[in-house]
């Protein structure tokens, strides 16, 4: 026996809020979740809250069948967020009883986004970057974007907010942004030694009215599985030197990932990401790997999520903001208007320029030597096959993605294959006989 004591309408789901007689096990009601679906004729499983939060009661989730947007603008335009006192607080979304949610990264101190394909993830990152244009001119903070899609961070170019002017692609800057990181790190930790100062915000209290204040690094990594499946090893430890000391020294990680598996977000990793968010994810391991709970593979999907702070023991059922590729823009091309872009010239070059191009670029000009040892098997793979692309070099010979990229880029150089059309492969311009007379016998 129960009974419904209150409904409360979200913009994405209505939770009924039920009464148990005395005695009957929670159990049981979670127990029979796909019955209540069914009795429902809900268009997804429902989702059981088995007791809410703080009340003596039992939720019952269901999805509503036209669900509401939660536009940015509606989170954003609130005295709660305006009057925030972090310069790095960004708006979230709203609860199921329509409260808003804004976190602060300091808080946090770092995060990680998981969910699969069209849940929401690309969606929250931009509406954490168009909260922080909001909140904070570039003198208060910084950022590092990192996008090895290419695709997810282009709107930002040109951002007076970018630490360096440009965004980062390639798995090597990558390590290398996080390498500067972690110096910058260290050298923050001196300072704050010398005047006696526990964190970021006492060591800029501690500074004279014309001393120029250290900002806020926030360094936003997309496609974490992405990079992992190159220099792995290399980036958790980077990933867990700044996770584990960087939050006094004012520098944050948000890391997004849609591949959630354990190889991608090791123990190490998760252990130092103490808050999550969660979209909708493929199978009840996944999110048991994100959330430590299953539930996530349940959710609904277009921004509905699960919110796990390092602050709350429970996870918190959100609906998303939504924020359009056009409203990104429009806020970019007036933030750059309206403020002057001023980079280091120093830390893109300690980012950008890394250890394996100084080292060719030192070491130019010896011809043939230069070549990769893989360079003259793809050349004759390429004429095997009459076409050549970075994908085929990857299977034949197991190497990385920048290191294929780099053997076919040296193909173009040389004349012997066709420039970049897309998703097409190369075209092959040497023949056996100039590949003999290059490089001897076939």
């Amino acid at each position: 026996n129960a009974k419904v004591v209150e409904t409360v309408v979200g913009p994405s789901v209505t939770r009924y809020e039920l009464e148990i007689q005395q005695g009957t096990q929670v159990k049981r009601i979670e127990q029979i979740s796909k019955d209540i679906t069914m009795g429902l004729e809900s268009p997804s499983e429902v989702i059981i809250l088995a007791p809410i939060p703080g009340k003596n009661r039992v939720g019952i989730e269901v999805p509503n069948r036209i669900k509401d947007i939660v536009y940015i603008k509606s989170v954003i335009d609130t005295d709660t967020f305006k009057n925030a006192e972090s310069k790095i607080a960004f708006a979230l979304g709203k609860q199921v009883d329509g409260t808003n949610v804004m976190c602060d990264i300091a808080k946090m101190p770092h995060m990680l986004i998981a969910g699969s394909t069209g849940t929401g993830k690309s969606v929250a990152l931009n509406t954490i970057l168009i909260s922080l244009l909001y909140s904070a001119t570039p003198d208060d903070v910084r950022i590092i974007l990192i996008d090895p899609k290419r695709v997810e961070f282009t709107a930002y170019r040109g951002l007076p907010h970018l630490l360096i002017d440009e965004i980062i692609y390639d798995s090597d800057k990558a390590i290398s942004a996080m390498n500067w990181a972690i110096d910058e790190m260290e050298k923050r930790f001196m300072l704050f030694q010398a005047v006696i100062a526990r964190d970021l915000d006492s060591y800029n209290a501690k500074l004279l009215p014309h001393e120029k204040k250290l900002p806020r690094i926030v360094i936003i990594m997309d496609e974490l599985a992405d990079l992992m499946s190159m220099n792995k090893k290399e980036l958790e430890e980077k990933i867990m030197r700044i996770a584990q000391k960087s939050r006094a020294a004012g520098i944050h990680l948000v890391l997004a990932t849609q591949r959630p598996s354990v190889n991608v977000i090791t123990g190490v990793i998760k252990t130092n990401l103490p808050s999550r968010i969660s979209f909708k994810l493929s199978n009840g391991m996944d999110s048991k790997t994100v959330l430590d709970e299953v539930g996530a593979e349940k959710l609904l999907g277009y921004g509905d999520m699960f919110f796990k702070p390092l602050t709350s023991p429970e996870k918190i059922r959100l609906q998303g903001c939504f924020v359009s590729s056009k409203e990104v823009e429009k806020v970019v091309n007036y933030v750059v208007t309206h403020n002057k872009a001023e980079y280091d010239e120093k830390i893109k070059d300690s980012i950008v320029y890394t250890k394996k191009e100084k080292d060719n670029s030192q070491s130019s000009g010896d011809g043939e030597s230069q070549l990769d040892e893989k360079f003259v098997e793809a050349l004759r793979l390429a004429i095997e096959s009459s076409q050549i692309s970075i994908s085929m070099i990857q299977r034949r010979y197991n190497v990385g993605f920048n290191r294929a990229g780099k053997i076919l880029d040296t193909m173009e150089k040389m004349g012997y294959v066709s420039s970049f059309n897309g998703s097409k492969p190369r075209e092959v311009f040497i023949t056996r006989e100039q590949f003999e007379k290059d490089f001897g016998e076939y």
